[in-house]
């Protein structure tokens, strides 16, 4: 037997209520065959979700370890340049002890020269301190007799 085509004009043709069973039909098929396009698509895009949320939360992950890097590199160079200003204090600080140790050779062998005289002025006061008491007789007796 063969099969026999049908459509929509001659299921109107044998009755209205099978016109109604007829789109429902159709939609059914059409619906079905619809279906087994989407299906595999969805499950498709439930593993991809899936595979979404790993990925994402490995990328919070690595945007959490690149903030903290970029704090770390961030006191870094905060405490780098900390580091240098410290090296130029320091550097300031033995140039200037460099200054004053130049000033204070010159002073000392300015000095020098006075250590002598100083040491032959000592020298003459001691032999002058020694005659005092001679002196002192000599000179009240002139006030004395005088």
């Amino acid at each position: 037997r063969k099969r026999e085509e049908w459509d929509e004009k001659r299921a109107k043709s044998a009755s209205t209520p099978l016109l109604g069973m007829y789109l429902w039909v159709e939609a059914m098929v059409k619906y079905h065959e619809i279906l087994k396009i989407v299906t595999p698509m969805r499950a498709k895009v439930a593993v991809l979700t899936e595979e979404l949320k790993v990925v994402q939360a490995k990328l919070a992950e690595k945007r959490d370890a690149l903030r903290i890097l970029d704090e770390r590199i961030q006191d870094l160079e905060k405490m780098h340049r900390e580091k240098i200003e410290y090296e130029n204090s320091l550097t300031n600080e033995i140039n200037n002890c460099k200054v004053k140790l130049e000033r204070a050779e010159k002073l000392i062998k300015g000095l020098q020269g006075e250590k002598i005289r100083w040491t032959n002025t000592v020298e003459a006061l001691k032999v002058r301190h020694g005659l005092l008491i001679g002196d002192s007789l000599v000179s009240a007796g002139m006030v004395s007799y005088g």
